[in-house]
């Protein structure tokens, strides 16, 4: 299969940037969506999250030792 032929490029010459300049006052709003009950419900799911990770990591730990045991022939 032929190679493609390059796409040979040149540099543009640099444009002025529009030196228009917007007064306004801005207000801070809260994002759409981040409510304090979704603030909440990620806390809750964090907090089971870790909780699950915690009580499953303990028995798998026992599952490998026993696995490593039974290769090494003990």
């Amino acid at each position: 299969m032929p190679r493609p032929h390059p796409t040979r490029l040149r540099e543009a010459a640099p444009q002025a940037p529009p030196e228009t300049v917007i007064e306004a006052r801005f207000k801070v709003v809260r994002e759409a969506g981040r409510s304090r009950w979704r603030a909440f419900w990620n806390w809750v799911l964090a907090f089971f999250a870790a909780a699950l990770i915690g009580l499953l990591l303990p028995p798998l730990w026992v599952v490998l030792q026993e696995v490593m045991a039974m290769m090494r022939g003990a």
